[in-house]
């Protein structure tokens, strides 16, 4: 039978103060009843003792008669302990009891050796008293002549009295505290068991497969840190089956649409629906085609191969304007065709920077690619780079159609394409930017961009300057 862990505390709890109260109420009660037993036995051997010094004022006459005068100071004795007290002659005759109510003559059975090896007697001391009674002797001598003896007689009950007395506050203390734990039980119970229980459902609902179930915590502790760790990777984990559902159908879509063309363009090529003397234009959509395949498979590889994390960049200093300038010469033909020029800000002739120069060209030519694409004939496109708070930044910004508002946060994102971008250019891939910041991410910098519709788009990005000598 499976137990929470709540059961299981609240077991060992109960048994727990179960054998505490056992162990107290057993060796904890003999434990006092022995420190209490031997108290009395200590005090009355003190008492005994203390009548017989009396002896001493006799001044070497009968010291019988001696405590005999002082039987108020023997009485007093008596009366401030609670015990009786008898001087009995060597025969067993009784001369005086300090309990005037009580008629004794003689006792001629007692016998010192009947004591113990401390000489103290326990029990009715030769059925003189109906309940046990602790007594102890003290010889009175008279020079080396033994005369008497003082007998102390302590009832048994004083003990009973004293035990019980702090047994019960002892039972009090344990009940109080049994209570005050119980207390705390129920407090932890609540501060803690129910919210680790609610963490303990939440996990098995991600375990089920429920990952948009949340785990609500009122107060604010380490628990609901756990807590919101637990829904933040659900909702990771949400998100990425979501994007890797998105992501197939995008892939599914992009290689389907080209793959139609070119299917359905070869099929009406061998069937002759297409004429001989047209056959040349229709092959070259088809080539254009696979180049659309091939740069998808192309992106897809390179999404593949950037570690985010920058251990698959390869290092080097070099000079990123050289890097540019190489760029815009690959697109002249079409800035020539679209009346696009170029307006470069440098602050130097050469301007070194720190990272990896394959991936860098790509993201500049990603970028560059970009705002030509969605250029209007005849504007400019604006490329600078300069130096702030010990960081390079380079810019390309474009006097194009802009990006919508609503549109700016998803465009890192995989295969998006605003509805600008796919009536400017259904050639893209969708997987560009998506490249370009998982670029500049691998190398712990930052992208951002700013557009206005109808007004431009500019990005930029940071990179760790470097030198020359470098």
């Amino acid at each position: 039978m499976r137990r929470s862990l709540f059961t299981r505390f609240l077991i060992s709890y109960v048994i727990i103060a179960a054998v505490g109260f056992i162990l107290m109420g057993t060796f904890g009660r003999d434990l006092v009843t022995g420190h209490f037993r031997k108290k009395l036995q200590e005090n009355l051997y003190d008492q005994v003792n203390y009548i017989v010094t009396l002896t001493k004022n006799s001044s070497g006459g009968d010291p019988l008669q001696t405590l005999l005068g002082n039987r108020d100071m023997i009485e007093n004795v008596a009366e401030i302990s609670g015990n009786e007290f008898w001087l009995m002659d060597p025969s067993g005759l009784i001369l005086l009891c300090s309990n005037r109510q009580r008629s004794l003559n003689s006792l001629p059975a007692f016998n010192p050796a009947d004591s113990d090896s401390a000489g103290i007697f326990f029990g009715t001391f030769y059925d003189t008293f109906s309940t046990d009674y602790i007594s102890r002797y003290a010889p009175v001598n008279n020079g080396f002549t033994r005369v008497g003896y003082v007998i102390g007689h302590a009832d048994y009950k004083q003990v009973d009295t004293e035990v019980s007395l702090v047994m019960g506050r002892f039972t009090s203390a344990a009940v109080i505290l049994t209570i005050m734990f119980a207390a705390s039980f129920l407090l932890f119970e609540f501060f803690y068991f129910r919210p680790m229980n609610a963490i303990r459902k939440g996990v098995a609902e991600v375990r089920a497969g429920n990952l948009s179930h949340r785990i609500e915590l009122k107060d604010k502790t380490e628990l609901t840190d756990i807590a919101n760790t637990i829904d933040y990777m659900a909702s990771s984990l949400q998100t990425y089956g979501e994007d890797q559902r998105k992501f197939i159908a995008n892939v599914s879509h992009d290689f389907r649409s080209p793959l139609t063309s070119i299917k359905g363009y070869i099929e009406a090529i061998l069937d002759g629906t297409i004429p001989k003397e047209a056959q040349d234009k229709y092959l070259k959509i088809v080539l254009n085609e696979t180049d659309r395949l091939n740069k998808l498979t192309q992106g897809l590889l390179d999404l593949n191969t950037i570690d985010k994390s920058g251990a698959l960049l390869s290092y080097s200093t070099f000079d990123i304007l050289h890097s540019i300038k190489k760029i815009l010469a690959t697109f002249e033909k079409r800035c020539n065709d679209k009346g696009i020029t170029f307006d470069l800000t440098f602050p130097a002739s050469t301007f070194y920077v720190y990272a990896d120069m394959d991936k860098i060209q790509q993201v500049l030519y990603n970028l560059i690619d970009n705002a030509i694409k969605f250029s209007n004939p005849g504007s400019v496109i604006f490329i600078s780079a300069y130096m702030r708070h010990e960081k390079a930044f380079i810019s390309v910004k474009d006097q194009g159609v802009g990006i919508p508002a609503e549109s700016l946060p998803k465009i890192w994102e995989r295969f998006y394409k605003t509805d600008a971008s796919r009536g400017k250019d259904k050639k893209g891939t969708g997987l560009g930017l998506s490249i370009t910041k998982d670029i500049i991410s691998a190398h712990k910098e930052n992208i951002d961009v700013i557009s206005t519709e109808g007004v431009g788009t500019e990005f930029v990005f940071s990179l760790q300057p470097g030198r020359k000598e470098e």
